[in-house]
């Protein structure tokens, strides 16, 4: 019977070492995104080269470790309506998606549907064929997930997941936190 209680803590305790800090990110008009920073990793402000388009509130998440993954969002105010229902959203990941598959292990965009708590969009993996079987290499990565998620208020998170290997335990905190993100009105909360 001892072991109950000391399994209850142990479970409560590795809880609250899941959430760390709650980022607010002022997308302007009043409206903020709220997005909960898993422990043990950081934000930081993305190094892109300049010809990428950098369209809305861009975010990079990296875990303190050095584990060799990264999580790049951009939030913006979208409103197209096409985008604004599941099937617009499906397309729009598609269209996205369907150029870089040449060289990846995939053959066609399988776009899958992503929810949270706080919204719903779709998401679609690409595996890079020539680094499949090869060590990693900082910087450079096999797998990419890509996410797009409409929130409230036309807000939408486009989200692009760097790693290696699905199976490492930075991979579920990498979408523990695009799950947090929420939007809310500022002053209101959550």
């Amino acid at each position: 019977m001892r072991l109950l209680p000391l399994f209850v803590c142990a479970f409560l305790a590795s809880c609250l070492s899941v959430r760390a800090a709650d980022q607010t990110i002022d997308l302007g008009g009043g409206h903020a995104a709220i997005l909960t920073v898993p422990d043990g990793w950081k934000t930081e402000k993305p190094d892109l080269p300049a010809e990428v388009n950098q369209s809305g509130h861009l975010i990079r998440l990296v875990p303190k470790n050095g584990a060799n993954t990264e999580v790049i969002i951009s939030l913006s105010i979208d409103d197209d309506k096409s985008r604004a229902d599941p099937e617009g959203l499906r397309s729009a990941r598609r269209d996205k998606v369907e150029p870089k598959l040449p060289g990846s292990v995939e053959t066609k965009a399988d776009v899958q549907d992503f929810k949270t708590p706080h919204g719903s969009g779709c998401m679609t993996t690409i595996t890079d064929a020539k680094l499949v079987g090869q060590p990693p290499k900082p910087g450079d990565y096999k797998v990419a997930t890509i996410i797009l998620l409409r929130l409230a208020d036309q807000v939408v998170a486009n989200a692009m997941l760097f790693f290696d290997d699905p199976k490492i335990p930075e991979h579920d905190a990498m979408l523990a936190a695009l799950r947090s993100l929420a939007v809310k009105e500022k002053g209101v909360s959550i």
